[in-house]
């Protein structure tokens, strides 16, 4: 029988970021949270950024992203989709919208890592 593989990195513990999920390497634990969500905290979003949470430094370098698209794109701004989604809400994607080959099972998104944004642009012209 085929053992299935699990994260191999303490996601808590870890601050270096490069980790990558996959449905080879899903997290040992389905149900992960990571512990420093925080709302993200940008003006230079076209969508109210706060209702969006990533893991602390994730957030603080997606603000700073955010504020150089603006400056370097004439005042367009970028369009927060998704970011932190939880294994329910995955689950529920699954089951309700989302294609299988388009979403990542549960325990295998980096979005419930708190390190993934799907974006859009909303352009000024």
């Amino acid at each position: 029988m085929t053992q299935t593989p699990v994260c191999s990195y303490d996601l808590t513990s870890d601050s270096s970021f490069q980790k990558y999920l996959s449905d080879a390497t899903p997290f040992a634990n389905k149900n992960y949270v990571p512990s420093d969500l925080v709302a993200i905290n940008s003006s230079f979003t076209a969508n109210d950024a706060s209702k969006f949470k990533l893991r602390e430094e994730a957030s603080i370098q997606f603000a700073d992203l955010a504020w150089h698209f603006w400056k370097n794109f004439d005042g367009d701004k970028l369009v927060i989709v998704s970011a932190y989604r939880s294994s329910d809400f995955q689950n529920y994607l699954l089951r309700t919208s989302c294609r299988k080959n388009q979403c990542a099972q549960a325990g295998t998104s980096e979005h419930q890592a708190g390190l993934a944004l799907d974006l859009s642009v909303r352009t000024k012209r």
